[in-house]
C-alpha cells in the first residue's frame, strides 16, 4: 500500500506535498514523497545522485512550465516547438534511468489577456498558445509509453478557484499552482498511483427508486415514473447514460433495490426511455433484505473484493448503515440528481492505465463466472463440472496486441 513519488518543478511545489498525502490516504495508499528543490527539475532529472533518483520513485510527476509566462518573449509557431522541445528534453533525460510512471503537467489557462476580446484573433494569442503547446505535449505522450499528460489546463477549470493562476501565493512564495488546482492535481496523481497497483474499483451497484428514474416504482407505477423528456425526468436519463458510459469502459454494473422484483423488469421492459437495459447488468439483488447482506453476496458472486464496490444510492439511512457495515464500500450518495451526474462524469474510483479488451468484455466476464458458480453448485462431481464448462485451452506467444493485458494481470 505503499507509493513512493517524486515531484520536480520550475517553480515551488510545497502546497502539494500535504494534500497529495491526504489525497493517496482516500485511495488507500500511503505516500512516500520526495519534492525537488526549487527549479531543480532539469538537475534532478539530469543526475544519477539526484534526490529524485536516490528516492527510488514509483511515480514522477514533472512540472517544467508553470513559469512559462516569464521566459516566452514571442508566441509564434516557433515558440510552441521550443517550448515543447524543452518541457520533453526532461521526459528524456529522465527515461534513461527511470521507467515507472511519468506525470508531464501541461499548462493551465492563462487568465491574462493582452489583447482583449482580439485575443483569439491573433494568429497565436495566450490561450492558443497555451492549446497549441498542450495539443504537442498530449501527443509526445501518446507516442510513449508510460509518460501520462497531468492536465492542469482541464483541472483550472474545475477547481473552483476564480484565478488559478494570478493568487497571492504566486507573488507571494512563487507557487504557481493555487491551493484549490494543487488539490486536484493531487486526485488526479493518487488515481494514477491506485490504477498503476491495481487499485482500481470494478463494480459499480445501483439502487433503482430516486437514482435510475424519479420516483417509486412501488407507489408511482411503470407509467408515473419520471424518466426521459424533460426536466426532471432528463436527469434520470442523463445519469444512466453517464453509467453507461461507465459500463462500455469495462465498469461492472449491479442492481441492489427494495423492490418488487417484477415491479423492477416491468420498469425495463416498458420503458423506452431506459438508456440501461437488463443484459448490461452482471448481477442484481431486488429483494426486502438488507443491503448490506446483498452486498456481500455480490461480492462473493462475481469473486471480487469489497473494496472494488462502489455504491450509489439515494437514502441517507442506507448509506451510513453501508459505511458502518462495510467500510470498505464508496458510497455515492443520489439525492441530487444533477451531483449524481457531476460524480459519475468525474469520478477516478474507475480509472485504469489502459483499456484493454478484456475490460470491455469483463460484464460479460463476470456474468460467466456467476454461471460457472451455479453450474459448480448443481454438479455432483468434479469432472462433471469440468466437462460442462466445454473449455478450450489455446497456448501461443503474447503478442503486441496483448501486451497491455499481460501488464493487467501482473498486478494480480
Amino acid at each position: 500500500r505503499n507509493v513512493r513519488v517524486a515531484v520536480a518543478s520550475d517553480a515551488s511545489f510545497e502546497n502539494l506535498a500535504e494534500v497529495l498525502a491526504l489525497r493517496l490516504l482516500e485511495r488507500g495508499m500511503f505516500g512516500v514523497q520526495y519534492h525537488a528543490g526549487f527549479a531543480q527539475v532539469a538537475f534532478e532529472v539530469r543526475n544519477k545522485t539526484s534526490g529524485l533518483f536516490q528516492h527510488n520513485p514509483e511515480v514522477v510527476v514533472l512540472a517544467p512550465l508553470t513559469r512559462i509566462w516569464a521566459r516566452v518573449v514571442k508566441m509564434d509557431s516557433a515558440a510552441v516547438t521550443q517550448v515543447v522541445e524543452e518541457a520533453w528534453s526532461h521526459v528524456t533525460a529522465l527515461r534513461e534511468r527511470f521507467s515507472g510512471i511519468v506525470l508531464l503537467q501541461n499548462l493551465a489557462m492563462a487568465e491574462s489577456r493582452p489583447h482583449g476580446i482580439l485575443e483569439t484573433s491573433r494568429e497565436l494569442g495566450r490561450t492558443d498558445f497555451v492549446r497549441a503547446i498542450n495539443l504537442e505535449l498530449s501527443r509526445h505522450c501518446r507516442e510513449s509509453s508510460g509518460v501520462f499528460i497531468l492536465d492542469a489546463e482541464y483541472l483550472s477549470v474545475r477547481c473552483g478557484g476564480i484565478w488559478p493562476l494570478l493568487h497571492k501565493q504566486n507573488l507571494i512564495a512563487s507557487r504557481p499552482i493555487s491551493d484549490e488546482l494543487a488539490s486536484l492535481l493531487a486526485a488526479d496523481i493518487a488515481a494514477y498511483c491506485a490504477a498503476s497497483k491495481g487499485f482500481a474499483c470494478k463494480c459499480l451497484v445501483v439502487d433503482l427508486d430516486n437514482t435510475l428514474w424519479g420516483g417509486v416504482v412501488g407507489e408511482d407505477g411503470v407509467c408515473g415514473l419520471k424518466l426521459g423528456g424533460s426536466f426532471p425526468g432528463n436527469l434520470y436519463t442523463e445519469v444512466q447514460r453517464e453509467i453507461k458510459t461507465l459500463h462500455d469502459r469495462g465498469v461492472m454494473l449491479a442492481i441492489v433495490s427494495k423492490n418488487n422484483e417484477a415491479d423492477v423488469w416491468e420498469v425495463f421492459d416498458q420503458r423506452s426511455e431506459m438508456v440501461l437495459h437488463r443484459r448490461d447488468f452482471s448481477s442484481h439483488r431486488i429483494n426486502w433484505r438488507d443491503k448490506a447482506t446483498n452486498i456481500r453476496e455480490l461480492a462473493a458472486e462475481l469473486n471480487i473484493g469489497l473494496d472494488a464496490m462502489v455504491l450509489i444510492d439515494d437514502n441517507p439511512v442506507e448509506h451510513s448503515w453501508i459505511e458502518e457495515a462495510l467500510p470498505e464500500v464508496e458510497v455515492c450518495s443520489a439525492t441530487d440528481p444533477i451531483e449524481m451526474i457531476r460524480w459519475l462524469s468525474t469520478t477516478r474510483l474507475f480509472d485504469t492505465m489502459a483499456i484493454t479488451r478484456e475490460d470491455l468484455l469483463r460484464t460479460q466476464s463476470y456474468a460467466a463466472s456467476a454461471e460457472r458458480m451455479r453450474l459448480a453448485s448443481n454438479s455432483g462431481n468434479v469432472d462433471d463440472y469440468l466437462a460442462g464448462l466445454n473449455m478450450r485451452l489455446e497456448v501461443a506467444l503474447a503478442g503486441r496486441t496483448q501486451v497491455a493485458r499481460v501488464a493487467q494481470l501482473t498486478q494480480k
